[in-house]
């Protein structure tokens, strides 16, 4: 009924689809030049056909080559979608159930609390309701396995209660996709090109990083650091492979996107069951629309998680999406199953283009007014952010003690630290400064800042700088070191 009354209001305004398509292109052009992102590529499903897809930009702004509909990016966490999918396959065999504990799979499986352990499900993987923070430096920029991290995990401390809200974690996407060896004996990579990347003809998309090398056409991540942009090499994060390793093209893209809006099928091929596909968007956890959050979805009435979905409302539809980022690559994947609308987004810079532009996209099939400037609304809110990051690093500056000096000659600092989450950190001394190294990419130099606090410059300079500070006991000895993003450290003795 809703397709019939869109393309008769269509006749009626004297629009036809290529019209509307028109209008998306120009849009999107324009689009790509207020955000000053290098390139993007879009593609658009309607009625279970590709009916855009195209590039804007470059692949990388020394080379100029230009991007288009088979570029490949980095789709970061829209990876979750597959690895909550093809748990969902495993769900329509009998192998599993979505309210499976977790350690009847993966005994070894261990949270702080024990009791918590015992009781958490597949589900809960898959919903963001763990009452952890999120770890991320667990596996960021790190070369601890999927099996380490997971079995490190358990030293990560709640910051709130077991299912009492929404606070995303990548680890557990982890943990869900190392459910699929345990019942299958193949990997999650070889798993989900079998049942996903092979029937839905995905062949320039794959998991793993060294794949890149195979393809032509590959877009570089771009990054701005010390306010130039820059590029950047591909972050490999094979080891958190099931929560955002996936790396494809928007033409391959579509191809997923009409399956999931045709009830699971694909090419005549049933891919997934339709009650699969309802159980993967149907809300699971509510979250609060709020803060930084609401103002990424200012249209929404309400806001959930489903199973590697976002589920909300816009202008009374139903709108199931996800966003992806990774070093200096976004990915923004929406659906309007009302509307037999998918609309996917792949760039390689970090940026609120596909965020400004979905919303256009949708009013324009759903034939609704453009009231609100999105393009407008979003740039606002890059400019508040930076605001924001430059008033803390002036309040920051404010409390420094320029006129401070160590309480020790620096070689008392020096030393082996250590973190039962996040292993062991080296601290030596070079010349006339202290040197952090440990995990293999979270190396740096570190110059004096006040006190007994250091300023790290990491080698790789896209992980920017970061402050750490030493802690003495009561006897004037180091007694450890705070790391911010990977806690405190211990010296060992």
């Amino acid at each position: 009924m809703i397709k019939y009354l869109i393309i008769s209001l269509s006749i009626t305004l004297g629009l036809s689809q290529q019209e509307i398509v028109d209008r998306i292109d120009t849009f999107l052009g324009e689009t790509q030049k207020k955000f000053e992102v290098p390139g993007v590529s879009v593609a658009i499903v309607k009625d279970n056909k590709i009916i855009f897809a195209k590039g804007y930009g470059v692949q990388s702004l020394s080379k100029k080559n230009p991007v288009d509909e088979n570029s490949i990016y980095a789709i970061g966490s829209t990876t979750k979608a597959f690895t909550a999918a093809a748990l969902g396959k495993l769900v329509e065999s009998g192998k599993i159930d979505w309210d499976d504990r977790v350690i009847d799979h993966i005994p070894e499986f261990e949270l702080h609390d024990p009791s918590i352990t015992n009781m958490f499900t597949i589900r809960d993987l898959l919903t963001h309701r763990s009452g952890l923070p999120r770890g991320d430096l667990l596996w960021y920029a790190t070369d601890f396995s999927r099996q380490e991290i997971i079995e490190r995990v358990r030293h990560l401390e709640p910051t709130y209660s077991f299912r009492a809200g929404f606070g995303y974690q990548n680890i557990m996407y982890l943990t869900a996709g190392e459910i699929i060896p345990r019942v299958t004996g193949k990997s999650w990579d070889d798993y989900i090109q079998e049942i996903f990347f092979k029937p839905l003809r995905m062949k320039r998309t794959s998991s793993v990083l060294s794949d890149l090398k195979r393809f032509k056409n590959v877009a570089t991540p771009h990054q701005e650091i010390d306010g130039e942009l820059k590029e950047i090499p591909w972050r490999n994060i094979d080891n958190v492979g099931p929560a955002g390793s996936i790396n494809s093209s928007v033409s391959d893209m579509a191809n997923w996107a009409m399956m999931l809006l045709n009830e699971g099928s694909f090419n005549g091929k049933q891919v997934l069951k339709s009650e699969t596909i309802n159980e993967l968007f149907m809300p699971q956890q509510i979250m609060r629309k709020e803060g930084r959050l609401g103002s990424y979805y200012p249209p929404v009435q309400f806001l959930t998680y489903g199973l590697g979905w976002f589920v909300s409302d816009f202008n009374g539809y139903k709108m199931i999406e996800h966003g992806g980022n990774i070093d200096g690559m976004h990915a923004q994947i929406s659906l309007v199953p009302e509307l037999e609308l998918g609309i996917v987004f792949l760039s390689n810079q970090r940026n609120l283009m596909p965020e400004a532009s979905r919303y256009y996209i949708v009013e324009e099939f759903a034939l609704i007014d453009h009231e609100t400037d999105w393009s407008a609304h979003f740039l606002k809110l890059i400019n508040q952010a930076d605001s924001i990051t430059e008033k803390a690093l002036e309040e920051v500056m404010q409390a420094r003690d320029f006129n401070s000096e160590p309480s020790l000659p620096l070689k008392e600092y020096t030393g082996i630290y250590s973190n039962p989450m996040y292993g062991e950190v080296s601290v030596k001394l070079r010349g006339k400064s202290l040197r952090i190294e440990g995990h293999r990419q979270f190396e740096g130099n570190s110059t004096h800042w006040h006190h007994d606090s250091f300023e790290v410059s990491w080698d790789q300079a896209r992980l920017g700088k970061t402050i750490i500070t030493f802690e003495l006991d009561v006897m004037g000895n180091v007694k450890g070191v705070e790391i911010p993003g990977k806690g405190f450290h211990s010296r060992q003795n």
